[in-house]
């Protein structure tokens, strides 16, 4: 589960304009994202994409970002479940 502050969708759409070239991977994406001193949750969030993660453009990268912000949000707001021991 992940407990680390979501980034601002806006910071991930920021973002995507700056990274030079598309196809690119989640390294190059925080080398861009260190490089212009994005926040701590951005570089946190993108560690959720596996290191090879290839995005192809700047719209396949935004939408797959909300997407996982999605995600983690609708496990944020699940019920727990809580196993009880017999």
């Amino acid at each position: 589960m992940y407990t680390k502050q979501l980034p601002n969708l806006r910071d991930m759409e920021r973002l995507s304009t700056l990274v030079r070239s598309y196809p690119a991977n989640r390294a190059q994406i925080v080398r861009v994202a260190r490089m212009w001193n994005f926040r701590p949750e951005v570089i946190s969030f993108l560690r959720q994409f596996p290191a090879d993660e290839l995005f192809d453009s700047r719209i396949d990268f935004v939408t797959r970002t909300e997407e996982v912000a999605l995600l983690i949000r609708q496990e944020w707001e699940s019920p727990k479940e809580f196993l009880l021991n017999p």
